[in-house]
């Protein structure tokens, strides 16, 4: 058995649950109590580093209530002891989703937007990073009047910069060298966040202007979309 067979084996035995808190979040009346508090979700899809966060960060300044599925990902990654590579993430996902139904990820997320908020008040939501159409379409489900999914766009090469700029600011690294970026573009991941803009979105915004210009015009394109649902403070 290769090293690389060993560790996928290795990974496979971990088991990675949800804690009372997590399982009361995915319950029908949780479920039903979160439809009754949104207003607006916003479900925002799109390729890494095409500009998902930096978009979500100016919707915050409109009023909505952000949150990322990765994080809550990460959250119950870390709360069962697992190192968080990018292979655990991928695999653990698939294993919540399979344990849990394909909405988990939605549900702890929402749970974690509005934990601190008045129950009895409506809120406009933003959920970024969905990677699957069962996910996309769990969220209409979920908020079947009241729901928008907006992908953000950008051209390979601006991504390819923005992961750099990324890596240098932050320390993270989603591709170890430029040839692993052109591997990924041809990749099933790309493949099927593609699909997602192409044929499952609301709408679209293009992001591959960079620098001060391209975040001006994305901050304006969230305050117009915001300006059409009005603020909610």
């Amino acid at each position: 058995m290769s090293i690389h067979e060993l560790a996928i084996e290795q990974t496979n035995a971990n088991p990675c649950e949800l804690s009372p808190e997590q399982l009361q979040a995915i319950s029908p009346e949780a479920i039903e109590q979160l439809q009754s508090s949104v207003s607006l979700g916003l479900m925002v899809v799109g390729h890494r580093a095409a500009g998902k966060g930096t978009f979500g960060t100016f919707m915050a300044d409109e009023g909505f209530l952000t949150g990322a599925t990765s994080a809550a990902l990460r959250t119950v990654i870390r709360q069962n002891g697992i190192e968080e590579t990018p292979y655990n993430l991928m695999h653990y996902g698939h294993v919540l989703k399979d344990t849990y139904g394909p909405n988990v990820l939605t549900y702890l997320t929402c749970a974690d937007i509005l934990h601190s908020q008045q129950p009895d008040r409506r809120h406009n939501i933003l959920l970024d990073g969905p990677r699957t159409i069962e996910e996309v379409r769990g969220f209409r489900a979920i908020l079947p009047e009241n729901h928008l999914v907006v992908a953000i766009t950008s051209d390979p090469q601006s991504i390819w910069y923005r992961h750099e700029q990324r890596r240098r600011q932050t320390g993270r690294v989603d591709f170890q060298s430029y040839q692993d970026y052109l591997d990924h573009i041809q990749g099933d991941e790309y493949l099927r966040i593609e699909d997602l803009i192409q044929h499952h979105a609301d709408m679209a915004i293009d992001n591959s202007v960079d620098g001060a210009e391209g975040l001006a015009q994305l901050q304006q394109r969230a305050h117009s979309l915001a300006a059409r649902f009005g603020k909610i403070w």
